[in-house]
């Protein structure tokens, strides 16, 4: 069988996959891996930068303390020594409060992570955890410390003055280039989702719900049809082999007396006439199929056939053969005539979209012939405030529907599903990521703030003297709140613009996972950006605002 298969000109390959990596390899969740895991690395470095630049603006307070231990014979391990003590006792602080926000968020965390947080304590994940853990100790430790002992000692004991404002304005730009490109991110991470939960696959699935009967037990599936038929509640039955947002499998298309297999199609199966209506399928030729001998295919499907026929004058009345259908002897010799042409719609989810053409076979219900295990029907919902056409669940109908369904398949479990929850737990690790990264987002620029809010009062203090000089020689408050901001907000755009080239290349190879993809309309960078940036100059402009208003009679005297 194999050399008859490969003499056809198919070729089959095989390859082993650790179980544990399946899914992680693939390409969407090795998308998310990334991303979430530089969403990680700079809320550590913007954690870590913070720390560095209270330090360096508490080095004029702290260099006479250091100029001291050294003329009593403190050598560089005591200085080591010292800011070991103070990073560890910081590290303890942060990791306590950090555990007081996880569990009292661990409701949210759990959610977003899918899993009880403490599966995830296992020994590669405590690994990860302290080796993260020690890194964060000892830059917190090794920088303050090398940056201590670079301070001679007369300079320690006399007033020495900060000539580190460069390092402080390069550390607060590295901080609002991450913010940047972390709020870009969310904005085009929340749109995509938006996007893709409320997008129009080509059927309406609103107020749809289901049950499956997979025990092949045709008469249940047929009293269940007549009970759901029956009641007021429900508009609209159908039955069907198969779902759309399950994705679909695979048969080839050749034409009568011709042996060559043409392409690959997504097989839906067989469904019972009234699928197409309950569904609102769309047919831009011909009908649906009345019997055994027809078959309806998508616009695809009759664009791909235009590569190896001519079918101008249109596909209806058009013969082919599907394998896999066929009589019992040889199930690839029955032709099926097309009865029409529908639109063609989504199959799976825009996530793991399948881009093949489609065909959809005639079923009916309680036939030997046809295996539908799907029963389809809507209960239309409750009317919202707003008028519109779908509204809010109809719980008493759903509860009546579940009662009668449960008297007419006694023994049974009936398992009533809601088609939109299905549609929504498609794109829920989406959602996921959505929430994930603004929680990042949140996060991180409530770090950069505290590291902003310090360097302006140090900046405040530092340039008192010179701000009181301005105001006696003419300069207006709001002066002096521009010569406080226009270093941070130019040093801001320029490294905002970086942000937003980074965040242009991640955010296309993280779309790339998609069917259909928002485009990377430049609003969402400026939006982000200016949302930083205003953040930025308002807590520049709170900070400095006392500054500005002061007597410069009194910062004078205080020198």
């Amino acid at each position: 069988m194999l050399e008859q298969i490969e003499a056809n000109g198919t070729s089959l390959r095989y390859f082993l996959s650790p179980f544990s990596k399946i899914h992680t390899s693939q390409p969407g969740v090795k998308s998310q891996i990334i991303l979430l895991s530089i969403v990680a690395a700079l809320l550590i470095i913007i954690s870590l930068l913070n720390y560095i630049l209270i330090v360096i603006s508490s080095m004029v307070k702290r260099s006479k303390e250091v100029g001291v231990r050294k003329c009593y014979g403190a050598e560089s391990k005591n200085i080591y020594g010292m800011l070991t003590k103070e990073a560890s006792i910081h590290l303890i602080l942060s990791l306590t409060l950090a555990a007081v926000i996880i569990f009292a968020a661990r409701g949210i965390i759990e959610n977003l992570l899918g899993v009880p947080f403490t599966t995830l304590l296992v020994p590669k994940s405590v690994a990860a955890i302290v080796a993260v853990i020690l890194f964060v100790l000892l830059i917190s430790i090794v920088v303050p410390a090398e940056l201590y002992q670079r301070i001679p000692v007369y300079e320690a004991l006399k007033n020495y003055t900060e000539h580190s404002r460069n390092w402080k304005l390069a550390l607060l730009g590295v901080q609002v280039l991450i913010n940047v490109f972390l709020v870009v991110m969310m904005l085009i991470i929340g749109r995509q989702y938006h996007m893709v939960s409320n997008s129009d696959p080509g059927y309406d699935y609103k107020n749809l719900y289901y049950i499956s009967m997979f025990d092949g037990d045709r008469q249940a599936i047929t009293r269940a049809v007549s009970t759901l038929r029956s009641l007021p509640e429900v508009k609209g039955v159908a039955a069907t082999y198969n779902l759309p947002f399950d994705g679909s499998s695979g048969d080839n298309v050749y034409l009568p007396e011709d042996d060559r297999e043409l392409f690959n199609i997504a097989d839906q199966y067989e469904c019972s006439p009234e699928f197409y209506e309950l569904m609102n399928i769309q047919f831009v030729d011909g009908r649906a199929p009345r019997d055994s001998s027809e078959i309806v295919v998508d616009e695809k499907f009759v664009a791909k056939m235009a590569e190896f026929t001519d079918w101008s004058d249109g596909a209806v009345g058009k013969q082919v053969c599907i394998t896999g259908h066929g009589s019992a002897i040889d199930m690839a010799t029955k032709p099926f005539t097309i009865s029409g042409v529908y639109k063609s719609y989504l199959i799976g989810s825009l996530v793991a979209a399948d881009s093949r053409p489609s065909a959809l076979f005639y079923g009916e219900i309680g036939s030997m012939s046809s295996w539908m295990p799907h029963i389809l029907f809507k209960i239309p919902g409750v009317a919202g405030n707003d008028g519109g056409r779908h509204g809010r669940l109809d719980r008493p109908s759903l509860d009546k529907v579940r009662e009668a369904l449960t008297q007419a398949l006694e023994g049974r479990e009936v398992n009533i599903i809601s088609y939109e929850e299905q549609m929504r737990a498609a794109y829920s690790d989406n959602k996921k990521m959505r929430n994930t990264m603004t929680i990042g987002a949140i996060f991180s620029l409530l770090v950069a703030l505290l590291g902003l809010i310090g360097f302006i009062r140090d900046e405040s203090l530092r340039r008192s003297k010179e701000m009181a000089v301005r105001k006696i020689i003419g300069a207006t408050s709001k002066d002096i709140l521009g010569i406080f901001a226009a270093d941070i907000l130019k040093l801001s755009l320029v490294m905002a613009a970086l942000a937003c080239a980074g965040t242009f290349f991640v955010a296309r190879k993280w779309l790339e996972q998609f069917a259909e993809k928002v485009p990377l309309n430049p609003f969402y960078f400026l939006a982000g950006t200016l949302a930083v940036l205003l953040i930025v100059l308002i807590v520049v402009v709170l900070n400095t605002w006392r500054i500005s208003t002061s007597n410069p009679v009194d910062s004078l005297k205080n020198e």
